[in-house]
């Protein structure tokens, strides 16, 4: 079948391709990549192009600059910052990821941006619905929903929940996968 020697030729190739590799990798990454190399998961030789692809796509979800603007009826800057600080404390009380909490936030922007009718009465139920819907999204076990119902003191019900997922998931087309700024910091963190 196979020869010791030419067990010995396909191994020497391999090595000697593999070190070519190394030197091409060498002059494209950057050090925090290289270090990184060993590690299989963290994909390292190919971290610009995700980054260039993600830069690139976020580019698609850009919202208007003043998407919180005259057009909002009812819903202000300051009532989506409180809603966005009381997600950020349940988000830490659930003990959910990071990229949760950005996801979440990525979700109620895009659809107010959409729905500038939305009710100051539904902004609270846009948010645990957006929560709820970022959690099955990126969390392995997300809180059951009757645990998101109790946080609201039972100003919302399920109900209100399911249709409000409806409505948001018609109104973003099902699309909940946008680059978020989560990706970002991670990637520029390693880099600074």
């Amino acid at each position: 079948m196979f020869s010791l020697a030419r067990l010995q030729e396909v191994a020497n190739l391999a090595e000697q391709r593999r070190r070519e590799r190394n030197k091409t990798l060498t002059r494209q990454l950057e050090v925090c990549d290289l270090l990184d190399l060993k590690k299989v998961q963290s994909v390292a030789e190919h971290a610009p192009r995700i980054t260039a692809f993600l830069l690139a796509e976020e580019l698609k979800f850009l919202l208007p600059e003043e998407f919180m603007g005259p057009q909002m009826t009812e819903v202000t800057e300051k009532m989506r910052a409180y809603l966005v600080d009381w997600l950020a404390e349940l988000h830490f009380k659930f003990k959910m990821w990071q990229e949760t909490l950005h996801v979440t936030v990525g979700i109620i922007d895009r659809f107010l941006a959409l729905t500038p009718e939305l009710k100051k009465s539904e902004l609270q139920c846009l948010g645990i619905t957006a929560l709820h819907i970022a959690g099955k999204y990126e969390e392995i076990y997300p809180p059951e929903l009757k645990n998101l119902l109790r946080v609201t003191d039972n100003a919302v019900d399920k109900r209100e929940i399911i249709e409000m997922e409806f409505r948001i998931l018609n109104k973003l087309q099902f699309s909940v996968t946008f680059p978020s700024s989560h990706r970002f910091l991670e990637r520029f963190s390693r880099l600074a």
